[in-house]
């Protein structure tokens, strides 16, 4: 199932899939762009809670 951070942030999605699938894919979140946006700047908040979700 793939999960954007909207679905991250959702309860519902979150046990949709949960209960019916056993593998998820990041939408955006671990996309270089949304990590690294410039220079010497990262954020990895998305990309950590949807890491979070996966374990």
């Amino acid at each position: 199932m793939a999960l954007g951070v909207r679905d991250i942030n959702s309860e519902a999605a979150r046990k949709l899939a949960a209960d019916n699938f056993n593998c998820i894919v990041a939408e955006n979140c671990m996309k270089s762009a949304e990590i690294h946006p410039e220079e010497d700047v990262y954020d990895f908040t998305d990309a950590d809670k949807f890491v979070e979700f996966g374990v």
